[in-house]
């Protein structure tokens, strides 16, 4: 502004001299002079002046713009002022613009330093303050006080990062009215949600199609959990997945079920957990099995029994057997007489044959147990009925099985029938030829396009042609009865046939030759007869004879190790049997039958609760079940005299873990002490050893640790609950036989241990629970006898001290449930059993213990099985394997 004014006023001095000097006024030089002649002297005295001439008016001209008048006084124009000084510009204390570097990945609660920026744009002292954390300047202390900087400084921040996954933390710098951010985000979270399945146990057997599992969740790593699948079945939650539960379908045969996680950062974990479950019932004995095929995927074997009405698969790997179809597995029209099946691998069902009901040819699904009916009297139509069909064979290039059908049970009337996979249409398939005796079982040689048959009573393997029908004999005897094929031996009761294609030979099982039964290869060609496992013609053995056949029925060839796997009715075994020539045989016997419980009332269990041991009296032994396997152990066998004295009657069981021992009541031998490593036995009671009190039928005992000593109960005439110190074996009687008083003590079957309430726990025999003092001996009745309201207790044999819930859990072998006792009002309810929970039923419980996460293991000698049961949902299944 200043500027413009000055320049204005120069404007205008310019202005009025110009026009001063255009009128001709303003200066002693101006206007018009006379001219004076060259050389003449001017006169001394100046001429008269004249008059001025009047002054013109001077021409009118346009009026100047009013800026450009000239002032009203003639007054020399004013001198050129010289320019006015500018004031010095203020102070510039805005950077430009700055930022620092974010950074990521950074540890827990560290003091993180940022990147360092120089201060441009400045030409004096800034301001800076900052929020969220501290600055240095040049790289002095870090403060968070308000400063100044200067230009061309440095400046560095820090702060502290968060001290968990993911967390954002910054901070503001500002100088001179310009701001950045310095931000820090700690590692992100990488982990998915950790899982444990509390219930089932890790490996477990149900019968149930359906299993509720449970179990718990946790993010270490603090996000939250979004969703826990046990295999494609979600989980529900009342507390964010830290505890969960869900009803899953389980297939039959044995599985592994996954558990699989996933939080709020997307981690997804598919196996967070795991467990395996054998579902179906388990067949502890076969009862008249007829027939076996091979399901080389599941490398199991597939046995059809017409005792039990049932499919059993039999795993080659554990030897458990689970019957995987029957009335109450599986749904559809149940079996009456199954005789034969095949596999049918490609379309993964089993073809079943029943004799029953005029004949039926099922389909079923070995994953679920449905069975459906492909052909019968009233399904599939055709040609021929069925009659008495006894055998099937799969012929997979032409979609059909080979029925092998007595038509009247005459063996002038036996007749081989093709059936129609897609239609169950039925038509014959022999047209004549060699006549059948006595056909006891059929197989396809699909590389010879036809079917081949054994003949007991023909004693002979019976080709029959696909083109033409005709019946020929391949092996052994012939109508005529002169023998064709040659070989090791002659048949004499040829009972089951098998395809060895790899081999050009087909397997088969005599059940009686020379009184030892013998496996034949029968060549494909010539016939020939080669003994594989058995006796030879006129001497000599192939193999040796044990496990011996019995009554061998069937036989199929194990693709995956080329062994013959021969089912044997008599004995209850598979044997697996080499094809090599050498004849070696090995035993798939049931896996029960070494570690079976028979009999047995006493359970107890170890520290980490990973085995329960079981005293069984008829067995006399003391086993060991691995509540994380389902393996069974004999730890002391009573019939081994280099383990000390024998068992008699064990009964009660309980574990003192300081000295890796199992002390054991035996009602006829006192107190025995078992080493769990050796199974050493030691008396500790009866026989003279230890002093006091005598304890007559022991039948009960309990450890109380504290103290170092052991209660012990007894069932006879005079019953008593004694005291038996652990370091001198001396007696003392508690309660019982004139000790103590108080409601009668009929006989102590279980004792537990309530320290803080400073009392033992007696299952009584009349079927009520006393509470015994443990200074005085005074009986008082805690439940039972019009104490207490709820389910009746009918026949008690062992409890569990469940602290956590304030209660006893019992185990009633009449009632056949697991049964909660309050322990203050002496209630009871039912937990498992009468119509509570799923799952196998109870039968004969006669032990129980406690597990935790709410899970009860029960012992059934009945059903020479333990349990597991969920105490929350009540559902039961077996530590099986």
């Amino acid at each position: 502004m200043l500027t413009g004014i000055i320049k204005w006023r120069h404007l205008l001095v310019i202005l009025l001299l110009t026009t001063l000097t255009a009128c001709g006024g303003g200066s002693s030089g101006g206007g018009e002079s006379a001219e004076q002649p060259s050389g003449e002297v001017p006169s001394e005295t100046p001429p008269e002046a004249e008059d001025p001439p009047e002054a013109e008016d001077p021409p009118e001209t346009e009026d100047p713009p009013e800026t450009e008048e000239p002032p009203e006084t003639e007054e020399p124009p004013e001198t050129e002022e010289p320019p006015e000084t500018e004031e010095p510009p203020a102070p510039d204390t805005a950077p430009d613009a700055f930022s620092f570097e974010a950074q990521s990945d950074v540890a827990f609660s560290e003091v993180i330093e940022s990147n360092a920026i120089v201060v441009t744009g400045t030409d004096s002292s800034a301001p800076i303050s900052v929020v969220g954390g501290e600055y240095a300047i040049d790289g002095g202390d870090f403060t968070s006080a308000e400063g100044t900087v200067e230009p061309a400084q440095s400046v560095q921040l820090r702060l502290i990062s968060g001290d968990s996954f993911g967390v954002v933390t910054s901070m503001t710098l500002t100088i001179g009215g310009i701001s950045a951010e310095f931000t820090v985000t700690t590692l992100p979270d990488s982990a998915a949600p950790q899982a444990s399945v509390h219930f089932p146990l890790p490996v477990s057997s149900t019968t149930s199609q359906t299993i509720i599992v449970r179990g718990t969740a946790v993010d270490e790593e603090e996000s939250e959990i979004v969703s826990v699948l046990v295999e494609d079945v979600a989980a529900t939650s009342d507390d964010g997945f830290a505890t969960w539960q869900a009803e899953v379908p389980v297939p039959l045969g044995r599985t592994t079920l996954h558990v699989t996680t996933e939080d709020s950062a997307g981690n997804i974990d598919t196996d967070a957990a795991h467990f395996q479950l054998t579902s179906g019932t388990l067949a502890g004995a076969f009862a008249s099995p007829t027939a076996i095929e091979f399901d080389a995927e599941n490398n199991r074997a597939l046995v059809v029994d017409a005792g039990l009405d049932a499919l059993i698969a039999v795993d080659l790997t554990t030897r458990v057997r689970t019957i995987i179809s029957a009335e109450n597995v599986g749904i559809g029209q149940p079996f009456s007489q199954p005789e034969s099946l095949a596999f049918d691998a490609a379309n993964n069902r089993v073809l079943v044959i029943d004799n029953a009901a005029g004949g039926v040819l099922f389909s079923v699904n070995p994953a679920t147990g449905d069975r459906t009916v492909l052909s019968s009297s009233t399904v599939g139509g055709g040609d021929v009925s069925f009659s008495f069909p006894s055998a099937v064979a799969l012929d997979t290039d032409r979609n059909r099985v080979l029925v092998l059908n007595n038509q009247f049970e005459n063996a002038s009337q036996w007749t081989v029938y093709a059936v129609d996979l897609d239609t169950g249409f039925r038509t014959r398939l022999d047209t004549g030829g060699v006549l059948f005796k006595d056909p006891e079982d059929i197989a396809v040689d699909a590389l010879n396009s036809r079917a081949l048959v054994v003949d007991s009573g023909r004693r002979s393997v019976i080709a029959i042609d696909f083109a033409t029908g005709a019946r020929t004999n391949l092996s052994g005897f012939t109508q005529g009865g002169s023998l064709i094929g040659g070989g090791d031996n002659i048949f004499d009761s040829p009972v089951s046939i098998s395809m060895d294609a790899a081999n050009n030979r087909a397997l088969v099982m005599d059940a009686t030759i020379d009184d030892s039964g013998a496996l034949f290869g029968v060549d494909l060609t010539s016939g020939f007869r080669k003994v594989l496992a058995g006796p030879r013609t006129g001497g000599g053995f192939v193999g040796s004879n044990s496990p011996a056949f019995k009554t061998p029925v069937s036989v199929v060839l194990n693709s995956n190790s080329s062994r013959a796997l021969i089912l044997d009715d008599d004995t209850d075994i598979i044997l697996n049997v080499a094809t090599d020539g050498s004849g070696t045989r090995r035993l798939i016997d049931n896996p029960g039958t070494n570690a079976l419980i028979q009999n047995a009332t006493g359970m107890g269990i170890d520290a980490d609760q990973r085995a329960v041991y079981i005293a069984d009296m008829t067995r006399d032994v003391l086993m060991a079940v691995d509540l994380r396997s389902g393996a069974k152990t004999l730890i002391s066998i009573g019939t081994l005299e280099s383990q000390g004295p024998a068992f008699d009657l064990p009964s009660g069981v309980v574990i003192d873990d300081e000295n890796n021992r199992a002390l054991v009541s035996d009602v006829a031998m006192g107190v025995l002490a078992v080493d769990l490593n050796s199974g050493m036995r030691t008396r500790l009671a009866g026989g003279g050893n230890g002093s006091g009190a005598t304890l007559e039928q022991p039948t009960s005992i309990t450890l109380d640790a504290v103290n170092e000593r052991a209660l012990v109960g007894t069932s006879s005439l005079h019953p008593l609950i004694a005291f038996m110190d652990l370091s001198t074996l001396q007696r003392t009687t508690l309660t019982g036989n004139g000790a103590g008083s108080g409601v009668e003590l009929n006989g102590a079957r279980d004792i537990i241990m309530d320290a803080e309430n400073h009392r033992a726990l007696v299952m009584d025999r009349d079927s009520s629970i006393l509470a015994v003092d443990l200074t005085t001996g005074e009986r008082t009745t805690l439940s039972g006898n019009g104490v207490g309201e709820g389910a009746a207790l009918e026949g008690l044999q062992s409890a569990v001290l469940d602290k956590t819930n304030n209660r006893l859990l019992v185990a009633d072998f009449i009632a056949e449930t697991v049964v909660a006792v309050d322990l203050v009002s002496g209630d009871r309810t039912v937990l498992s059993g009468a119509g509570v929970g799923s799952g196998a039923s109870l039968d004969f419980p006669t032990g129980i213990q406690l597990l935790d996460n709410d899970i009860a293991v029960v012992l059934d000698p009945n059903v020479h099985e333990v349990f597991a049961v969920d105490l929350i949902t009540g559902t039961r299944t077996t530590v099986t394997p």
